[in-house]
């Protein structure tokens, strides 16, 4: 307790589990312009399937307070799309590109139930909304300074203060720290 009206000092202990991924498939297609320069792009789908499961317990450190134990669980759905646009030069003894990657927005739907020890189980919440990532840019070279030796050096520029969730449950906030836009 930092004061001395304070709750009493709890031991907390959790375990979480997170089970599946998200996939995506990417549809692409490229052209030389001219003997120097390609143009790329494409059309990237995205769906994502995962599950966390989650038991805390919280122990008294002191007085006679029995422990108590709770099991969380959620299952989350992605489903969206996004573009790719690529541009390459290529030399003999070096290439350099650039590509442009779309902001990915896509629905998203969570369940998640749960349950405390001594209490009536946690009514279930369904949530819909939209998940959003932000686009991002990047440029990349790599020099052939022999026939064995290439150095390569890409760098990327993402805005992840604009991954955003947005529902009726949390409102639009970032995905990371839950603040607003």
């Amino acid at each position: 307790p930092l004061v001395p009206e304070g709750p009493p000092p709890v031991l907390i202990d959790g375990n979480t589990d997170l089970v599946g991924g998200v996939d995506v498939v990417s549809l692409a297609v490229a052209a030389k312009l001219t003997s120097r320069l390609a143009l790329g792009g494409g059309l990237n789908l995205w769906q994502g399937d995962w599950t966390e499961d989650e038991a805390v317990s919280e122990t008294p450190l002191s007085g006679t307070d029995l422990p108590r134990y709770g099991m969380n669980h959620q299952s989350n759905h992605i489903r969206g799309e996004s573009f790719t646009l690529g541009l390459m030069l290529t030399y003999p003894s070096f290439n350099l590109g650039l590509v442009y990657k779309s902001p990915l927005s896509s629905t998203y739907e969570a369940e998640a139930r749960g349950s405390r020890s001594g209490e009536p189980p946690i009514e279930p919440i369904e949530v819909e909304g939209e998940l959003r990532f932000p686009r991002s840019f990047g440029v990349g070279g790599a020099f052939r300074p022999g026939s064995r030796w290439t150095v390569a050096l890409d760098l990327t520029w993402d805005e992840w203060t604009d991954t955003l969730i947005d529902t009726p449950l949390t409102g639009r906030q970032n995905l990371f720290d839950g603040l607003p836009p």
